[in-house]
Parts: structure tokens; sequence; C-alpha cells
């Protein structure tokens, strides 16, 4: 029985979705890409949610998975174990879901049904320089996006010139074949506009009428108030009722530790007994998780826990928990706004104070002097907002947000209301910016990135990362720092002040790896540590401790620890001797085992490509039936035999594809040296590939047939000569296949028969002549760039940009299906 929007929904939540919820789902099964603004609270989660599920649950093919990519990961953890739960009680078994971090590596190749991950994760895959995995292996991720249905959640906290508009330009470049859902709370009309645009998307925003709806289920008000005084802790604490739960969210690490100290001392002066967390991110992982699972615990929904948690920006967004009162310094509009929604999340009545910021430096920074800013003695503090990278409306915009922040006191203050202020004080700054980042150059820098090995584009396509990593250590010459020592993530210019003002009571390090180790080298002065990515600090630099994190410039006990036993080993396989007929048969089989993952990513293929689903599975299974064809190269194969010959005692003839091998047999790893380099074999095989079938198909079909089997042929080079790395492109020697066995040819010709020959469809392309026709062949190194022009590179917007991402969706199968084989076949090592 085929089951209606209503019913998936109310299996989820115990509530009548709200027609919003139920629209998107109709618009991104009719459109294939959305971008909703609903307000925080309202549900956004499984809105997004919804159209994945029902699909799967009415056997719908639509989308193979959900990749569910959001700004934090506090805010991916949380959603990951509250949709974890909620599916396992109403679907149990049916869905495997994961999660894809830094610090919770669950699914590196993005093979559950549902993931979730950060965005920096899901745009650095587009890119081809995926966090997930090494440089050699990115074009097995890359290609994951074909048939997935994308989310992208709370996308106002992105940079609009970098992850932002990268993430636009993932959903323009993959339309038809992976549908996209954006989702924010308070990007401003103008942005929403542009975005619409730019991804070809409908843009569907909650109205008046639907807002009253939601109120009327969760009576929500909020007051705000604008308090000119600075925040004090005193203040704080007096105002706190032993029965309320506040937040207090201050804009910088060093504030906020502060802040919780100051708090801690007045209530134990005064014997109050008041709950108190501090969170920001210079917490040890291990801490920071245990601190946000108290939290979410005691103030989620039915959650009894009271008292005061100081934090930073890490609780702004997306965590589903709630509070009586918030007390916050000033943040540009849409933060505040952000913050805002953490209060009578559940419903009822909130407070908001809104202190503003005020410093007095003793000499202008870089930044103020870079604006023209007139120094006086007192002076706003726009950090972190502010740098001297920035552009000084940023400034303006701050300035803007306290002038008009009165226009919602007292309140209270609705929804509208908050995006008519986001409005004002956001629209004409967001199409400043996005106006510098047109599509067109997104479109080249994305190319550029995809067809580089250098991984700078991170910087300009996801995020500007600069943090160094600092540990601490009196003696960090006694640490291995592959056994993954404590290390925090420290802002430069944070950093480079605390040198400035207390090298001289301490030793501090740099880090640098050499050839045969690493080395710790002594730093003479602060300006040495911008060489270095991760630095040591002496603990008379630094203190740490779980209850309020790391400390710079104040001197501790603690020191980092190795958290691993032992060095990892890296996983190392035990080769059997394996024929080439079958290892390729062996490959093909698990390509075929994948496809009930790939059904959404086949169906999108063949609409692209106007042919049958078949065919497009074709062109993977050409692709693993041939991926190891350059073995039969008369090098690798002699190769080959001979070390054979020589670790089994038995004379061998057969073309191999695998050899014996065991690293921790000594026999074999000398003969293994004895026997010299192996020969290259990816390109040489795709090469032969690709003449073999452009015979075999040579002038089949009509034009358009044609057109296709060219590119399907090129596809297949492409993916044989990456199979190994995504970069692959030089011919380093002359190769030849002298002959080919009856088995091998018989069961080639076979694989390479398209579906639609054996179905005797009448216009069907039928291939004649057989792959023995290409044997003997020869290929040069003198040919190297004639051979490296045939590989499809990303296209320029504007240009044909299907067939490179065909070419990573089918090296991605491939891959898997080749890596699987020889889990079968091999075993690992202990």
């Amino acid at each position: 029985m085929k089951l209606d929007l209503d019913f998936t929904f109310r299996k989820l939540v115990p509530s009548e979705p709200y027609p919003f919820q139920l629209e998107v789902a109709k618009q991104i099964f009719a459109n294939e890409r959305v971008i909703l603004r609903a307000p925080t609270g309202a549900g956004k989660t499984w809105t997004a949610l919804l159209p994945f599920l029902h699909a799967k649950l009415n056997k719908q093919v639509w989308a193979d998975r959900l990749i569910y990519a959001v700004p934090l990961r506090t805010l991916g953890k949380t959603l990951y174990e509250s949709t974890q739960k909620a599916l396992d009680e109403a679907f149990p078994g049916a869905f495997k879901v994961t999660m894809q971090t830094g610090d919770t590596p669950m699914d590196p190749y993005f093979q559950g049904d549902i993931i979730f991950c950060t965005i920096d994760q899901l745009l650095s895959l587009y890119i081809g320089h995926p966090y997930a995995v090494g440089i050699k292996q990115s074009n097995v991720l890359a290609g994951v996006m074909s048939g997935a249905y994308l989310v992208f959640d709370e996308v106002h906290l992105l940079d609009i010139t970098k992850a932002f508009a990268t993430t636009l330009d993932a959903v323009r470049r993959y339309r038809n074949l992976a549908p996209a859902l954006i989702m924010t709370a308070t990007l401003s009309d103008a942005l929403v506009e542009e975005a619409a645009k730019r991804c070809q998307a409908t843009a569907i925003r909650v109205g008046d009428k639907e807002l009253r709806h939601i109120r009327q289920r969760l009576p929500v008000q909020r007051y705000y108030q604008r308090r000119d005084e600075p925040m004090q802790a005193k203040n704080i604490v007096n105002e706190h009722q032993e029965w309320e739960k506040t937040l207090v969210m201050v804009n910088t690490v060093e504030r906020a530790m502060t802040m919780y100290q100051e708090i801690k001392q007045i209530c134990q002066e005064e014997g109050r007994e008041i709950s108190l967390w501090l969170l920001h991110a210079r917490f040890l992982p291990r801490h920071r998780a245990h601190i946000e699972r108290r939290i979410i615990d005691l103030f989620c929904k039915g959650g009894e826990g009271t008292g005061i948690i100081v934090a930073t920006q890490v609780l702004e967004a997306g965590v589903d928990f709630s509070v009586d009162v918030l007390h916050s310094e000033l943040a540009p509009a849409n933060a505040l706004i952000q913050r805002a929604g953490r209060v009578a999340r559940y419903g009822g009545i909130g407070r908001i104070y809104v202190y503003d910021v005020w410093k007095t430096p003793e000499k202008p920074s870089v930044a103020e002097t870079l604006s023209n800013v007139q120094s006086t003695e007192k002076r706003r503090d726009y950090a972190p907002y502010f740098n001297e990278k920035n552009d000084t409306t940023i400034q303006l915009m701050m300035d803007q947000t306290w002038d008009d922040l009165l226009t919602l006191c007292p309140g209270p203050v609705d929804y509208r209301e908050e995006l008519a202020w986001v409005n004002r004080i956001h629209s004409r700054r967001d199409q400043k910016r996005m106006a510098r980042r047109s599509s067109k150059n997104v479109a080249d820098d994305v190319v550029r990135a995809m067809d580089s090995p250098s991984n700078h584009c991170l910087r300009e396509l996801v995020r500007d990362a600069p943090s160094r990593y600092v540990l601490i250590h009196s003696n960090p010459q006694t640490l291995d720092m592959r056994k993954a020592p404590d290390l925090f993530a420290v802002r430069p210019n944070t950093l480079q002040t605390v040198l400035d003002k207390h090298l001289e009571k301490g030793d501090c390090w740099g880090f640098t790896l050499i050839d045969k180790g690493q080395r710790w080298e002594k730093l003479r002065d602060s300006a040495e540590a911008a060489r270095y990515m991760i630095i040591a600090l002496s603990p008379k630099l630094a203190f740490y401790s779980s209850e309020v994190g790391l400390q710079l410039g104040q001197s501790g006990t603690f020191e980092s620890q190795e958290n691993l036993h032992e060095v990892p080993k890296e996983e190392r396989y035990s080769y059997r001797c394996e024929t080439l007929l079958h290892h390729l048969q062996l490959t093909v089989k698990e390509y075929t085992n994948q496809v009930m993952h790939y059904q959404a990513a086949q169906l999108r293929w063949s609409k692209v490509w106007s042919c049958l689903p078949e065919d497009v599975e074709w062109v993977g299974r050409v692709a693993c039936a041939g991926h190891d064809m350059g073995k039969a190269c008369v090098d690798w194969s002699k190769w080959a035999q001979r070390y054979q010959a020589s670790v089994s005692g038995q004379p061998v003839k057969d073309l191999l594809a695998h050899t014996d091998f065991d690293p921790q047999n000594e026999h074999m790893r000398k003969e293994q040296y004895r026997s010299g380099k192996r020969p290259s074999h990816s390109l040489q095989g795709a090469w032969w590939l690709l003449q073999t079938l452009s015979l075999l198909y040579q002038g089949v079909g009509d034009e358009p047939t044609q057109q296709r089997m060219r590119i399907f042929a090129l596809v297949i080079f492409t993916a044989i000569a990456r199979h190994h790395g995504a970069f692959t492109q030089s011919l380093d020697a002359d190769a030849s296949i002298a002959v080919l066995p009856d088995p091998l040819v018989r069961w080639l010709d076979k694989v390479f028969q398209l579906p639609s020959d054996k179905n005797d469809h009448a216009a069907a392309p039928r291939s004649h002549g057989s792959v023995a026709d290409k044997v003997p062949w020869q290929c040069y190194k003198k040919d190297a760039e004639k051979i490296r022009k045939q590989l499809f590179t990303p296209r320029p917007n504007g240009i044909d940009e299907y067939p490179f991402l065909f070419s990573l969706y089918v090296v991605r199968r491939l891959r898997l299906a080749d890596w699987d084989s020889q889990r079968i076949v091999n075993f690992p090592l202990p």
C-alpha cells in the first residue's frame, strides 16, 4: 500500500505536519531544488528527512542516500543522535544512519543511507579535495553526489563568498542528478532570491498565515532589551532565578572563560547553589562531548535542568535545547536571532538582553588602522566578526544592529519582525558581497580545484581555516605524534598575541616532519611561530582543565598525553596469487552487487544520456571488466610471473592480476625488492580499452547513439586511468599486449555486449568484431600527451559538465567494487 506524506510524517513526529513541511516535499519531488526559510524550532530537520524517507518506504527510485550537511559539528552530532533514535523506533533496521566529521569518522566513503556531516566535509569532496580521505582516493568520494539527496542546513552561518557560494554551485552543477534542499532561518530576502536564481531553485518562505498557525501550536513570546552597560557577572547572577535556565553568549573564548570564572566566584561568595556549564571550542573532544551531552540532556524538551550556561558561538544554531533567559553580547543581526532561537524554544515567555561590547586598546589594531576608525578611548569591539581581511562594512553593520535594536524593544517580537530587521541590516551588504563572487567566477574556481592536486583551493571555496594546532608539554621531543597527542586548535592571531606577551616565561617549539621521523625546533622569537602548523607550549605558557578549557598565557601542570598505546599500523593485506580473469570476474560481480545502492543514480544518468538504465550500468561493468587489462601488458605480466615463480617455486604461465605477498614474510619481501619496481598498468590498460571499444562500436547506430558511445568510451577510459589515483595522467613507458587467452577474450566479448544488443532492440547499436581484433597492441611513451588529452576533465561553466561528473560516478563504483573483491580474496593481517 502506498503511504501518503502525512502518514510518513506522523510515524516520525507525533503531531500533524505544518503545510510548509508537506509543500517542501511536494516541491522537491517536482522541482528537485528548493530553498526553505522557516523560523527556528519549526521542524526544519523533519521537513528535510520527509521526502527521502517517504520515497524509500514507498520503494520510489528517487535518491540512493541522504547527505545532511550542517555548519557545526555539535549540531551534526545532535541531529545524528536524534534521527537515529527516531528511525530505530519508527522503522527498526530499515535505515543505516552514519556520521562523518573530523572527530567522528564513522563513514569516510559515505556509504550509509543517511549520512550526517559538516558542510566543510561535503563541499571538500565536491571540489575533489575531501577531508575524509587522502588525495589519491578523492575521486571515490566525489562520485557519491550522483543520485544523492543533498541537504544544506543553517546556511546563514556560512561565509557568503566561500562556502555559501560553493554550495550554490554544487546544487547547480548536479542539477538533474542530485535533488537538493537548502534551509535557513535568517537569510535576507536578497540572499534568498540570489541563491534561488543561481541554482534555479524554488524558494519557499513560511507565510504570515502559517506563522500564526505555528505560534498557535507553539505559543512563544520573546522580549528584547538593549543594555548600554557592559555584561557583568554580578548582574547575571542577581537576575537568575533558581528555577530558570539561563544562557550567556559571548563572542570570544577568552571572555567566555573570564565570565564563567567570575560567575562561579560570585556564587561561591554568596553561597548560591547554581549549576554552571562552560562550552567553547578550546576543550579536548572527549571533554567537550561530555559537556554538550549534559547540556542537551538537561535543557532539552522535558529536561529538568536549571542553571547558567556560558558559551561562545558553538551553541548558536540548531542545537535542540531551550532556556528562559539569554544574555548576549552584540553580534550581527542574523546571529542574534539565531541565539534568540534558543530562548523559549518549546513555547512560553523568554527574555533576551543584548549588551554592547567595548574595548580600550593600548594602541590601534591593524584592522582599525586599515579601516580609518578614529582613535578614541572607547571603542566597540567587533571581534571575532571583523579582522584585517574583512571589509569594513561589518563594522557598519554591527553599529546599525545596535542602533536598530531599539525597534525590537521591548517586544514581544515575532519572526516577521526579526526578518524585517535582518533585511534592514544585511540585505545591502549581502548583495555587494555576492556581486563580488559571480556564479561564473565560482564555477571557474571549482573547475580549477577539481583539476588540480593542490588543496589550496579549500581556503577560497570552503573556508579559510587558519588555525594552528597547539599541544602543551615541557619536553615535546618525548611525544610520538603518530600516537595522537592532545591538540587544541587556536587562531593564529590569538597565539601570536600570547607569544608576544609571554614567550619569555617559557619555551615554545615548532613541529616539522623529516624523512626519518619528526623534529621539534625551539622558537627564538614569536614571529617564527607562523612557520609551523603545530606548536608546543611549555606548561608555563598554558593552563588546561576539563572545566574551563585551554587558557593561554597562564601557567599550569597539564601536559598533552598520547591517546594511542601504539603507533597505528597501516592497513596491510596479504595478497594471494590471482589470475587476471578471476580478478576481473570477481570485480564485475561485486559491482553488480552494488546496484541496489545506486538505483537512483542509474536512473538519473539514463535520463541525462537518453538511454536505458541498463546501458548506464553497462558503462561501469565494462570499466570493471577492463580496469586491470594493463596487467596483460608484456612488461607487467613478465614481472608478475617472474616474482610469483620465485616465491612459489613453480613456473607461472597465466596472466596474473595479483601475486602472493605477505609483508611479514621476509623471503617475499626480499624477492619483491629483487624484482624491482612493478611496471605501471592503469593508463596503459585504459588506452587499450578505449581503442578496443572504438573499434567494436565504430559506425554503429544513428548519430546521437554514436556520440553517446564515444562519451561512454571516454568515461570508461578516464575511470580506468584513475582507478589508483585521482590525478593519474602520465604514461611512463612503452607498453604492449602480445596475446590474450581465449577464455579471457570470450568473457570480455560477452561483457562488452550492450544490454540493448541482448534485448534485440531494433534501433540499438550492435558491436562487431572481438577484443581479440585489438591484439597484438602497442602504445608508446612519446604519445603520452595525446593520451592525456583524452581524459575527461572538469568543464568551465556553460560547457557540458556531465561527462566529467559521470566519470566520477563510474570511478567510484569501480574502485569500491575493486576493493570489495580484494576483501574476499585476501585477508587483513593482525
